[in-house]
């Protein structure tokens, strides 16, 4: 009697019923949106917030009228979702004879660190050397978009979204992240097939490494954006001023810049929650990335100049910014990176 109900107790059911997302791009794709309008809309400085926000309404609509009415692209859509399933669940099944066709051979290139640290002009300039046709894709499938943000940090709670650091776990999450990878790796073998380098920015992969390092092992390098967080908090808290969409005003900049620099701490942590991957990681110092991309185009043999990053100055104030608690923050970092035998390259100007 007694072995039986250790056994009731031990036992579980592992079967999950889960609703897996199409992703938006994957809809634009398949209706033939037109790239060049998304990235236009953005600007590659992502100062055109408005205009961005009226851009990503309006395809929505016209991708939701292209679901409903649209018989070529619901087949299309169809045939293309099939080709992700397999994938899907090649990657779920370690079925490496599939998930090679999408992988293997190639180099993986993601671009990480928190917003503002100059990661969009980092991914400009690789795609440039690698040739990698990044502002002729649709923009949420290479850039800052997929997995949606949900799936890397959002934790349910009453049917609210709270961000967390191991969200992805969560077994929605963690299907959902796959699926969505699927669809980008389906996206890039139909469109840019032959590239052998590719390039992908997502900020919310410092969280996710470790899912990534298990997917891409080997084939996968991190190239990790590293900036003084009171630079972060003031060009993050100048763009929220100037955005229509909320009430903040210029009383609230102290509590949100404690918050950025809570949330820089954070993700400079979690990078390394679960160990060295298997690929390179190499952090870039936002004052030094045009030294960094010199060096890094002779490498890869490319013969050209950086573009040249655009750092625009600003009144900090040093005595809160430039005090003992945040420095004390930025060499904790440095230590910790330091005992996987990383360099961290801590700030030393507010830059």
């Amino acid at each position: 009697m007694r072995d039986n109900k250790l056994k009731n107790l031990i036992s579980f059911n592992n079967e999950f019923n889960i609703q897996l997302l199409i992703h938006s791009g994957v809809i634009e794709y398949i209706g033939g949106f037109d790239p060049d309008e998304m990235w236009e809309a953005r600007g590659l400085a992502g100062h055109k917030g408005e205009e961005f926000q009226a851009t990503m309404e309006r395809w929505s609509q016209l991708g939701k009228e292209k679901l409903k009415n649209d018989s070529k692209f619901q087949r299309e859509l169809a045939i293309f979702i099939n080709e992700v399933l397999e994938l899907f669940n090649a990657i779920i099944n370690k079925q490496d004879d599939i998930v090679n066709k999408y992988i293997g051979r190639k180099e993986f290139h993601f671009i990480i660190g928190m917003n503002r640290t100059g990661g969009t002009y980092l991914q400009s300039e690789v795609s440039r050397a690698f040739d990698w046709p990044m502002q002729k894709m649709i923009k949420s499938l290479v850039h800052d978009g997929i997995p949606y943000p949900m799936f890397i940090k959002g934790d349910k709670h009453n049917r609210v979204y709270v961000e967390s650091n191991l969200a992805w776990r969560r077994p929605e999450n963690y299907y959902n992240f796959i699926f969505q990878l699927s669809q980008f790796l389906v996206y890039i073998n139909q469109v840019a097939k032959d590239k052998k380098k590719v390039v992908l920015k997502n900020v919310r992969f410092s969280h996710s490494i470790s899912l990534l390092d298990r997917i891409f092992g080997d084939s996968a390098n991190y190239l990790i954006t590293v900036r003084h967080p009171a630079a972060i908090g003031f060009s993050l808290f100048e763009n929220t001023l100037k955005s229509s969409y909320n009430d903040v005003t210029i009383d609230d900049a102290p509590m949100a810049l404690v918050n950025y620099l809570i949330k820089w701490k954070n993700t400079y942590t979690e990078i390394l929650r679960d160990g060295l991957p298997k690929g390179e990681i190499t952090p870039i110092l936002f004052s030094e990335m045009d030294m960094f991309l010199v060096d890094f185009f002779k490498k890869h043999g490319f013969d050209s100049e950086p573009s040249g990053l655009r750092i625009t100055p600003r009144n900090y104030d040093y005595d809160c910014w430039d005090g003992k608690e945040v420095n004390d923050i930025m060499n904790q970092i440095e230590k910790l990176w330091s005992f996987y035998g990383l360099d961290f390259p801590v700030p030393k100007q507010i830059l």
